[in-house]
């Protein structure tokens, strides 16, 4: 795989799995079931396993040169979760700021009224805490990061289950 279909694999993969998200969290924020979370999961893993199958079968027919190591399917797999969270983080601020804007002034007064009765706290620190959560930049760092690490411990699974077969040379014995 050179660099380029690397690079476009990855930002392909990571725009289907992030467009199926997506519409999960849409379809959960206009219909306030919690259960199209759920089925946003399970549809990251299928995808994600997709992913294993299609990569299995693809190095079973590769040649050596062809094939990568490790490090690689493990990069692959963070990249293509980088290009979840920028997805991600698109609709949560259209929802955010368009779409669902009462909803979300209301999750947050909730979870600055929980954290304020803390004590840990003080109002100074909660206004700024508002305005960091809502802020664009942060809501793509924050979805981008958590993405990232959400691939890389999926990923840690998935790049070693996806490891290309083994092969014996003529001249060795078993």
């Amino acid at each position: 795989m050179n660099q380029t279909n690397f690079w476009n694999d990855a930002a392909k993969y990571g725009a289907v799995i992030g467009g199926a998200s997506a519409v999960c969290s849409l379809l959960g924020d206009a219909t306030g079931a919690g259960f199209f979370g759920l089925i946003g999961l399970a549809l990251y893993i299928g995808l994600l396993l997709y992913y294993y199958y299609t990569r299995k079968r693809a190095t079973s027919r590769s040649t050596r040169e062809e094939e990568y190591g490790y490090g690689r399917r493990l990069g692959f797999i963070v990249a293509m979760a980088l290009f979840v969270g920028v997805i991600n983080a698109a609709y949560t601020i259209l929802a955010s700021r368009i779409l669902f804007t009462d909803k979300y002034a209301e999750l947050y007064e909730q979870s600055f009224a929980l954290l304020s009765k803390t004590g840990l706290y003080t109002g100074e620190m909660i206004s700024q805490m508002a305005l960091m959560v809502q802020s664009p930049l942060w809501i793509t760092f924050s979805s981008v990061a958590g993405q990232a690490l959400l691939g890389l411990l999926f990923g840690l699974v998935l790049a070693a289950l996806a490891q290309p077969r083994q092969r014996f040379d003529n001249n060795t014995e078993e």
